[in-house]
């Protein structure tokens, strides 16, 4: 019941027609990016491409500033860390009081929002706190889950799409020649590749 409801205020913010109207928005991102690692001649894709594109949208998206990348990057690698299952008991209380200062963070830029409300999906939040449909902390653990899957299966995707592309050079040139099976190949790795 409380993943149905999160669930449905996650659909609320992201529904398909929102997602669509980033289009625009992500292009031109993609392209600023792009522009700082083209000249170099090379680039390691994961790190300056792949976990950057998401963060900086879901950043923007959520009010945060876009100049705390690199805090709340590691705040999600963290929290990452501590879904892994793997860890020992001491390395999972490592990690939990490593995610104290991150989660003070969050609360620290929600209770700013919730002084002074933006539209974005903060404000969103906040909106349905003040309805009763959710809680502070509940907003709150929305706010870090969705900080955490915008930096990690975003990436993991487009990290498995230049791999499929490296491996099989023939693709390459068959996108390349007919750049409208783009999105077929896209459908193809989330189909074949788990993020």
């Amino acid at each position: 019941p409380i993943h149905s409801s999160e669930r449905k205020v996650g659909h609320a913010g992201f529904n398909a027609r929102f997602v669509k109207s980033l289009e625009e928005e992500v292009t031109q991102l993609c392209r600023e990016m792009m522009d700082e690692f083209l000249p170099k001649g090379n680039v390691e894709f994961i790190q300056e491409f792949a976990w950057r594109l998401p963060m900086r949208l879901i950043i923007r998206l959520l009010g945060f500033p876009e100049s705390d990348f690199e805090q709340i990057k590691l705040g999600c690698m963290k929290g990452i860390e501590s879904l892994s299952g793997t860890g020992t008991r001491a390395e999972m209380i490592e990690v939990g009081v490593s995610n104290a200062p991150f989660m003070r963070y969050i609360w620290r830029h929600y209770l700013k929002a919730r002084r002074n409300p933006q539209q974005n999906f903060t404000g969103m939040l906040l909106t349905m706190v003040n309805e009763g449909t959710l809680t502070d902390q509940q907003a709150v653990a929305m706010i870090l889950q969705l900080l955490i899957a915008g930096s990690d299966s975003s990436a993991s995707s487009m990290g498995n799409a230049i791999r499929i592309l490296a491996q099989h050079p023939e693709i390459e040139a068959e996108l390349r020649a007919n750049p409208e099976h783009i999105p077929d190949f896209i459908e193809e790795v989330f189909r074949c590749e788990s993020a």
